[in-house]
């Protein structure tokens, strides 16, 4: 289950610099990025090379964030990365608090990606003080990502203390509200109290008007997950309802984890597989690493041992390589080696105390036979 999320500040308009201020190229990268993701890299990087020629800080330091998040969207951590901390070189040869927690909360971000929580947590820290105390929003979102880290990193504590101070910057009524019910779903299922954590993630559903948005879905899809994990009474009338939306969307994350939830509904570790391949094209390491250890889960409850062996033998590979940068290209091959994993049926598949009763059975049944036989026959052919 994938219940590990970043809260975004939105893309346009997040800039203290204006889009009138940016060049006609640059202005045009950003019309164009969600759509033609190949041109726009372009503009950006003219864009860039003009700024530079002008130098012009500000502006250049906009650009090589904005390339940032073509890498970053293409999957290529590394490289956007790279073009963050250049930024953050330039950062102080100018003022500007937004821009600063943009970087910052980039950072943060790019980091997380790549599953270095210490190196995520120190500049998520950095962003704090360039948040305006007027925008109880951005820093209910600060408050709420500290919090998620936290608890990534297993200090309960501190996630729950953060948890509460992004609580005070958040109405009742205000429709964040799901936010931070979801994430007190998220704490106490980690800390083990089912109770409370099913009470929380019923109260977040109750923000949802419909499903129609695709953080709700997301949200939805966390709900059920933790519901399946916890209670086991998630219908597959409700899951195909579900799908219906996320077909209609096309989002390939949404019915990554719909999968997912389904072969754990329906015991059926095809529906992993299918996943697992979806999942190849997200970038997105935590949920694919999450999903491997779901289906070496999954083919230990069906005592498919074999396949499970080898499975958990590739999840651990895959969680020590994503903690070190250098080892990023690694993923991908041994992502590969999912396509050798393959299940086959428990009758082929079984374990010495499966076999040993079955044999047991079976000379049981043939003693219990001969027993009958003998006994039939002795009557019919009295001495």
């Amino acid at each position: 289950m994938n219940l590990y999320f970043y809260f975004f500040i939105s893309i346009l308009g997040l800039f203290s610099i204006t889009f009138d201020e940016l060049s006609e190229k640059h202005q045009r990268g950003w019309e164009i990025y969600n759509d033609d993701l190949d041109s726009a890299e372009i503009l950006f990087q003219e864009s860039l090379e003009e700024y530079q020629g002008y130098l012009d800080v500000r502006r250049e330091t906009v650009a090589l964030m904005d390339l940032a998040r073509v890498y970053k969207r293409r999957g290529d951590f590394v490289k956007s990365l790279r073009y963050l901390l250049r930024s953050e070189k330039m950062i102080g040869q100018f003022e500007d608090s937004v821009i600063a927690s943009t970087l910052y909360n980039r950072l943060y971000s790019a980091y997380g990606n790549m599953n270095n929580v210490e190196k995520s947590l120190e500049y998520l820290k950095k962003q704090r003080a360039f948040l305006s105390e007027n925008d109880s929003l951005a820093i209910f979102g600060h408050y709420l990502n500290l919090a998620d880290l936290y608890i990534k990193m297993e200090k309960y504590d501190l996630g729950k203390e953060n948890l509460d101070i992004a609580n005070n910057f958040i109405s009742l009524a205000d429709k964040n509200k799901k936010l931070i019910f979801n994430k007190y779903g998220y704490y106490f299922y980690r800390i083990q109290q089912p109770d409370s954590s099913i009470k929380y993630f019923e109260k977040s559903m109750k923000y949802y008007d419909a499903w129609e948005n695709k953080i709700d879905l997301s949200s939805l899809l966390n709900y059920l997950s933790m519901k399946q994990e916890l209670k086991g009474n998630v219908t597959i009338k409700t899951l195909d309802s579900v799908a219906r939306i996320i077909e209609k969307h096309d989002l390939d994350s949404d019915r990554s984890q719909l999968l997912a939830l389904k072969a754990n509904v329906l015991q059926d570790t095809s529906y992993l597989h299918k996943a697992i391949e979806l999942s190849m094209k997200e970038n997105n390491l935590d949920f694919r690493i999450d999903l491997i250890k779901e289906m070496a889960e999954l083919q230990y409850k069906l005592k498919y041992f074999d396949a499970h062996k080898s499975t958990i033998e590739l999840y651990h590979k895959l969680k020590d390589s994503v903690t070190n940068v250098k080892n990023q290209n690694l993923l991908k091959d041994l992502s590969l080696e999912l396509e050798d994993i393959s299940e086959v049926s428990p009758k082929s598949n079984l374990s010495f105390q499966d076999i040993f009763l079955y044999i047991t059975l079976v000379v049981v049944f043939l003693l219990a036979a001969y027993i009958i036989y003998t006994k039939f026959t002795s009557k019919r052919n009295p001495r």
